[in-house]
């Protein structure tokens, strides 16, 4: 293909402006000189939402409000989308002020990718009520020019349901989806609303294919809608509905555009592929996000080539330790929604300071990896993601009862994490407890009054290839002797290796201001194969007893660590209670046993 051909192919970019208009009474056109009018929530909230895909929004200077969004969000909301760029007029010259009184205990993010979308967006009326007929029921569709990743399938729930039913998706010609039914249990759910079931595996629908999504009804059973007068709206990624019935499919019959029998529903996957959000200043808001538990957190995303450059983030958290939740957070996978990998994702030139004072911890300010409950059952990774040139100061000058963790990066291979700068916070990170990644590298950040710098620590699913080099870090004088600079931990026996190939080198570790303390330096358990070089500790005035020390390990190699005078420290190996020897230990103990020998 040639580069003209290329640019051809390639979709017109859309630029739309859009400024704080409040007093002026003007709707606008979207134009520079006459922007649209994005003064109240819901005027915002209503034209990000009709942005289409490949649409760059220019935010003028101003506080605009959102409601945001979280997982299982009814009422209006926008999202971010395939080729979506928000960019504003600079750090603390556009501010986006999150407001949202309907989460009830959710994870609430400003801008974020819904991980799960459904298709029926609105059920705008509806027929009469029947149970009369045994078959399936439910309407035809046309998937738009991408694919759809079905998750789960639903049911409308009408008052008195308390049955479970089986929804399947059918080909055009009436025969049965592969792996694209499950039953759907209405008993005790809400009316007035969908009830959903997850698919064992997730099924792909094909672009620009007929499908028919429908519900198993007996006669004398749980009532549904007629498709007379039973009118759903679906997204965009979906067109052409028609109403469709069928005692037992092979074939299927259809009647009534835009109208549906149940109605039913399915959720799909969603990416938002080359999203960028820029130049901007997230307020999160924690106290204006309703719910207990709550979280307020700045951006969640999920998409190939999609970044957050030079955002600036404050007054996050969460209300309650029961809910972890993330600051910055752009997902490398979602297996549940049929994503395995995401490639090259990141979070660059990123201030975040400043959490809200009620924030209760533990939150994780920047993270690369899986959603917030990803665990070690199901691994997803992505291809060359990074965390780079950012800002994070969590305001524990002295006080590190909250959990407070900087970075965090899981789920990837080649992940970078390089030239950033985290200060005052409890555990500098990229810490990590849940889930791992295949290839890793750790390098020249600087990490100032914290706890812990780099820390992983799990039973199984660890780092496989791992490298922290040219690392500054400055522990907390006040670090427990229970911390170290660097951790690689593992509840994992003897003879089992979580964490494979791992490289510690050329890092600098000492206190705060060349202050005293307890902790520790360097701890490594259970890496199959283990060097630790050229490190310089400057602990305390007179080192612990043993600053480098590994357990359960395959092979550990220690060479020239040492501290800021020359001295030279030398590996513990825990399991074996022997220390490391090396070519500078060796030749001094060649040298007594010779004077020995001579005597």
């Amino acid at each position: 293909m040639s580069l003209l051909d290329a640019l051809l192919l390639d979709p017109p970019r859309i630029d739309v402006w859009v400024a704080n208009r409040a007093g002026q009474n003007v709707a606008g056109s979207g134009t520079q000189m006459d922007p649209y009018d994005g003064s109240t929530l819901t005027k915002f909230d209503t034209l990000m939402s009709g942005m289409p895909v490949n649409t760059c929004v220019h935010l003028g200077p101003g506080e605009f409000e959102t409601a945001g969004f979280f997982d299982g969000m009814t009422s209006t909301y926008w999202r971010a989308k395939t080729g979506l760029r928000i960019v504003g007029s600079g750090i603390d010259v556009t501010k986006l002020k999150l407001v949202n009184g309907a989460a009830s205990d959710q994870r609430v993010y400003t801008v974020a990718t819904p991980l799960r979308t459904p298709l029926v967006t609105a059920v705008t009326s509806f027929g009469s009520l029947r149970n009369n007929y045994a078959g399936w029921v439910g309407f035809q569709f046309v998937v738009g020019d991408t694919p759809l990743v079905v998750t789960e399938v639903g049911r409308w729930v009408v008052s008195g349901n308390n049955q479970s039913h089986t929804v399947k998706l059918f080909n055009a010609d009436g025969t049965a989806v592969p792996n694209g039914s499950v039953s759907v249990n209405t008993s005790g759910k809400p009316a007035g609303q969908f009830a959903y079931a997850t698919l064992a595996t997730p099924v792909t629908l094909a672009a620009g294919t007929t499908y028919a999504l429908m519900s198993q009804e007996t006669n004398g059973g749980d009532q549904w809608y007629d498709y007379s007068n039973t009118r759903i709206t679906l997204a965009a990624a979906a067109s052409g509905v028609v109403g469709a019935y069928g005692a037992n499919p092979p074939p299927y019959t259809v009647i009534g555009a835009g109208q549906s029998y149940g109605p039913v529903s399915l959720r799909y996957g969603t990416m938002a592929d080359f999203f960028e959000l820029s130049d901007l200043t997230i307020n999160c808001n924690l106290a204006g996000v309703s719910g207990a538990t709550s979280t307020a957190g700045a951006v969640r995303i999920m998409g190939n080539h999609s970044r957050v450059v030079r955002v600036k983030v404050t007054n996050w958290g969460n209300k309650s330790t029961s809910q972890e939740g993330f600051v910055i957070a752009m997902l490398t996978g979602d297996p549940g929604s049929g994503v395995n990998s995401v490639t090259n994702c990141g979070i660059e030139e990123c201030i975040a300071v400043s959490p809200d004072a009620s924030a209760a911890g533990k939150v994780t300010v920047l993270h690369v990896g899986g959603k917030e409950d990803a665990t070690s059952a199901v691994e997803a990774f992505g291809l060359g993601p990074y965390i780079r040139n950012c800002f994070v100061d969590c305001g524990q000058t002295s006080d590190f009862s909250k959990d407070f963790r900087a970075l965090s990066m899981a789920w990837c291979k080649g992940g970078v994490i390089e030239a950033n700068q985290v200060h005052n916070t409890k555990y500098g990170g990229p810490y990590q407890t849940a889930t791992g990644a295949r290839d890793l590298v750790v390098r020249n950040n600087t990490y100032r009054n914290v706890w812990k710098g780099p820390f992983w620590s799990m039973a199984s699913q660890g780092v496989q290839r791992l490298v922290v080099e040219g690392n500054s870090i400055e522990l907390a004088t006040g670090a427990p002797s229970s911390e170290c600079a660097v951790q690689l931990h593992s509840t994992a026996p003897s003879g089992s290796y979580p964490h494979g190939n791992v490289v510690i080198r050329d890092n600098r570790i000492r206190y705060v201001d060349g202050g005293t303390g307890s902790a520790g330096g360097i701890k490594v358990w259970n890496a199959q194969n283990l060097l630790v070089r050229e490190n310089t500790l400057e602990l305390t005035p007179t080192l612990p007893e043993r600053p480098l020390m590994n357990k359960n390990c395959g092979t550990a190699q220690y060479f020239e660590n040492r501290t800021p005078a020359g001295v030279l420290i030398r590996g513990y190996n825990e399991t074996t209670s022997i220390f490391s020897s090396e070519l500078e230990t060796d030749a001094e103990d060649a040298f007594i046993l010779g004077l020995i020998k001579k005597h």
